[in-house]
C-alpha cells in the first residue's frame, strides 16, 4: 500500500457512514470498466451461487434505487 492510500484509508476511517457510502459511490462512478478484474475461485463461486439464487427467485429483489436509499439511511424498513 503506498502511502497515499495509507492516508486516505486513515481520513476515510474517520468518517460517518452516509460519507463512507457516498465516497464509495463517487469513487465506484470514476471506475470506466475497461480493465479487467480477476476474480478469484471463491468470489467466481459467490457471484454463481448468487446469480443462481436470484435465478431460482426472480421476484424476491428490490430495485437498485431502493437499495441505495436503504444504505443511505433513507428508508430502513
Amino acid at each position: 500500500m503506498t502511502s497515499a492510500v495509507a492516508k486516505i484509508k486513515e481520513q476515510f476511517a474517520n468518517l460517518s457512514d452516509n460519507e463512507r457510502l457516498q465516497l464509495l459511490l463517487e469513487l465506484w462512478s470514476t471506475l470506466s470498466g475497461e480493465n479487467d478484474v480477476e476474480l478469484t475461485a471463491e468470489e467466481k463461486a459467490l457471484l454463481d451461487q448468487r446469480l443462481a439464487e436470484h435465478e431460482a427467485n426472480p421476484h424476491d429483489t428490490i430495485p437498485a434505487d431502493e437499495a441505495i436509499a436503504r444504505l443511505r439511511g433513507k428508508d430502513r424498513t
